[in-house]
């Protein structure tokens, strides 16, 4: 490689790394204001925070590099140009092919770099976002509930609070269960706290009943009960229940 197309690439390279990095920073950040009602509004930690923005950062990155490339490109023999160093270059014996040297380099370096980002650390980064999202959806849900909100916990599971009290318990606790069509489930409940298990996240609830609407016979049951016991990730349970 000699000097002049060091030199050249060098060139290319530094403003592609530039422009690459404004581009994604300001993609990353317009899209990482979406994940900061989970800290604002819902309670969770900034390093979730800041896993989950960090792990989106792949995606950017595979669209904006050709972009900065390209720019890099033009700006730079645009440069050349203008302050008559291209003029210098050619007069010295560099031809077209020796100019396009660089460019074609620095394509090879964008290509590698975007192939492991598409064979592997996109995919990877992509897998893992979803994991977490799911864990946040079934061992966080405390967390992701706000006071006087009806949140949809899937597409038909949602739990609606009134308010918590000094002990983390929550107050005027509502569940519309959907997840059987036919036998749709909702629960009242005074009060109640939420707790972890192996199969999800536990809904602790005290003195409130359970109705189920039988479709089919078109009857409604009511179950009055003490404590009742209900897992996120899996049917309703009940514990004691006094009718």
């Amino acid at each position: 490689m000699t000097s002049l197309t060091r030199y050249i690439l060098q060139q290319c390279l530094s403003v592609m790394l530039f422009v690459s990095a404004v581009l994604t920073a300001t993609v990353w950040l317009a899209q990482s204001l979406r994940l900061v009602d989970l800290i604002v509004n819902r309670g969770l930690s900034p390093e979730i925070f800041a896993y989950l923005a960090l792990l989106i950062l792949p995606r950017f990155l595979d669209i904006v590099l050709p972009i900065g490339g390209f720019i890099a490109v033009l700006f730079v023999f645009n440069r050349l140009i203008s302050e008559s160093e291209l003029v210098v270059m050619r007069a010295a014996g560099i031809g077209p092919l020796g100019l396009a040297k660089p460019v074609l380099l620095l394509g090879g370096i964008s290509f590698l770099v975007l192939m492991s980002l598409s064979a592997y650390f996109l995919p990877a980064s992509n897998r893992e976002f979803k994991d977490l999202q799911f864990e946040i959806r079934n061992r966080f849900v405390a967390s992701l509930l706000q006071e006087g909100t009806f949140t949809k916990i899937s597409d038909k599971l949602t739990i609606y609070i009134g308010s918590r009290n000094e002990r983390g318990e929550v107050l005027g606790l509502l569940v519309n269960d959907d997840r059987e069509p036919e036998k749709p489930i909702t629960i009242f409940a005074e009060r109640g706290a939420f707790a972890e298990s192996g199969g999800g996240s536990r809904i602790i609830m005290i003195n409130g009943n359970r109705q189920q609407f039988d479709r089919a016979s078109g009857k409604l049951n009511v179950l009055n009960f003490d404590r009742y016991t209900s897992i996120s990730s899996s049917c309703a349970m009940p514990r004691r229940p006094v009718s």
